[in-house]
Formats: C-alpha cells, sequence, structure tokens
C-alpha cells in the first residue's frame, strides 16, 4: 500500500514562507549590490533588520539563524562594495563615473586622447 503525502501544517507553511521572504530580500539586496545601488540595498537591509527586531522571541531557531546569517552576509557584502567603490574613487579621481566620460562607442572621444578641432577653427 502507498501512503499518502504528508499535508504539511499550518506551521509548517508559514516557516516555509517566511524563509521564502527572507530569501526573496537577500536575493534583491544582492542584485541592487552588484549593480552598485549600495542606498537601495541598504534599504532591503534595514527591512530585514526590522524584520527581525519585530520578531525576536517568535521565530524558531532555524528562522532566526537563517535571518542573522541573511543580514551578516548583507552587511559584509555592502562593507565590500564600499570599499571597492572608496578605493575605485581614489585611483581614478572622485566624482568620476563611467558614464561621465565619452566613449569610442558613441565617437565622441578620439582614441589618441586628442581633442578634435571645432568647426571654423584653423588647424
Amino acid at each position: 500500500m502507498t501512503e499518502a503525502p504528508h499535508e504539511p501544517t499550518v506551521e509548517e507553511r508559514q516557516t516555509a514562507n517566511f524563509l521564502g521572504l527572507i530569501l526573496l530580500l537577500r536575493q534583491m539586496a544582492s542584485q541592487l549590490i552588484q549593480e552598485k545601488r549600495i542606498p537601495d540595498a541598504r534599504g532591503l537591509i534595514d527591512a530585514l533588520a526590522a524584520i527581525q527586531a519585530k520578531t525576536e522571541g517568535n521565530l524558531r531557531e532555524r528562522e532566526k539563524a537563517m535571518l542573522e546569517e541573511v543580514l551578516y552576509e548583507l552587511r559584509m557584502a555592502v562593507l565590500h562594495a564600499d570599499e571597492d567603490s572608496t578605493e575605485a574613487n581614489e585611483e581614478g579621481g572622485e566624482g568620476e563615473k563611467e558614464g561621465d566620460r565619452p566613449s569610442e562607442a558613441d565617437g565622441s572621444a578620439d582614441p589618441d586622447g586628442a581633442e578634435e578641432p571645432s568647426e571654423g577653427a584653423s588647424t
């Protein structure tokens, strides 16, 4: 005889939904960090920290451990991204971003670095 599949309890479904929410927020924050949208990522990290504070004492050990691990991981990723950003600014000059410079792709920069004379100027 085949045993009937186990129907999850309300508690098991709530745990799965909670963990799914934490993992979804982690994925979203990780994507923002990769895109260098650190303020937006911090907003999600703050939301996770608020969830942690508001659910304190009500989480199962697995839920608590997952939330702590995700917060630690994301905070370290932001710290690392901030360090990378600081190093890039120190090496490449303050305030200059990739989109601020003319590129060869749009034809606005001379590959040799020389400026083209403007119309009407003698050469």
